[in-house]
């Protein structure tokens, strides 16, 4: 007995991955392929008679790039939903159930009539200290933004946080030729240091408000040469603790199209924070 109809598997060619699509009233995608594969992505959701703007749950089963390569390109392009956040499977379950029951309508026109988002909490650890902050984040957005304005590589990239979240960092860099190797790609350090910064910033949304984050360290796989108008790092929390583990994944974006050509995995440790006018070595 195959699937029901509301179920849809499409099997796409080797290597990309395959992508299962729960029709009705909302539909769900669940995995949405390569960046490269996007038009392919949006051809088979049409075929089933969904545009990408109509998906009101994107879910990614795991971390590889075959399996959310499509995730920027469906938010930025048509203005899919946010993909839910990597986790075990009961908890995407439970997150589906929730979804499909009318939970997340719910609670998304409870934010629209307060005028702003539901609050969500996380519970960070550091030195047996439990401490809590709102995933509304403002303080910690800023606290972001402000060390994240001291960095020197960052200001001779051309660098700038363009979103950041409970948990999360994204970090774009211009084009330009002075940060390019041999073949005119963005430099293999460029990447490096943007997933390095991205991770880092995720892990200080989470942190008390007196630290400061220190890599110790990480792990880049660079997936496909990285060349474009900009270079885009979404860094993301995955434990929080005496070290945070996060991990990154960095895009390449020429006009409407992008790639993912970089991923990390990385540890953050906290640190006391140091007054901003302290000079090296005070």
């Amino acid at each position: 007995m195959g699937p029901p109809h509301w179920l849809p598997f499409v099997e796409r060619p080797f290597p990309s991955s395959n992508i299962v699509v729960i029709a009705g009233d909302k539909p769900v995608l669940v995995d949405t392929g390569y960046g490269s594969d996007l038009a392919r992505t949006e051809g088979l959701l049409a075929e089933r008679g969904i545009g990408p703007a109509d998906l009101s749950l994107v879910v990614n089963t795991h971390h590889h790039s075959d399996h959310v390569g499509g995730n920027a390109g469906l938010r930025g392009r048509h203005g899919a939903p946010a993909p839910a956040r990597l986790a075990p499977r009961p908890s995407l379950a439970r997150k589906l159930a929730v979804h499909q029951s009318g939970g997340g309508t719910a609670q998304r026109e409870r934010s629209q009539g307060s005028g702003k988002p539901p609050e969500r909490r996380r519970v960070s650890e550091y030195a047996g200290q439990p401490t809590e902050e709102s995933s509304g984040g403002h303080d910690a957005g800023e606290r972001v933004r402000a060390s994240f304005a001291r960095q020197g590589l960052m200001r001779l990239l051309g660098a700038e946080v363009v979103e950041v979240g409970e948990g999360t960092c994204v970090i774009e860099v211009p084009f330009a030729e002075g940060i390019t190797q041999q073949e005119s790609y963005f430099h293999g350090v460029v990447t490096g240091a943007i997933a390095d910064t991205a991770d880092g910033y995720a892990a200080m949304m989470l942190a008390p408000p007196d630290r400061e984050v220190l890599t110790v360290e990480y792990k880049v796989n660079f997936l496909a040469p990285a060349h474009g108008e900009k270079l885009v790092a979404r860094g993301e929390v995955v434990t929080a603790g005496r070290l945070f583990v996060c991990r990154a994944e960095v895009s390449a974006v020429e006009g409407r199209d992008e790639h993912v050509c970089a991923a990390t995995l990385q540890t953050v440790s906290l640190s006391p924070a140091r007054a901003p006018d302290r000079k090296p070595g005070a």
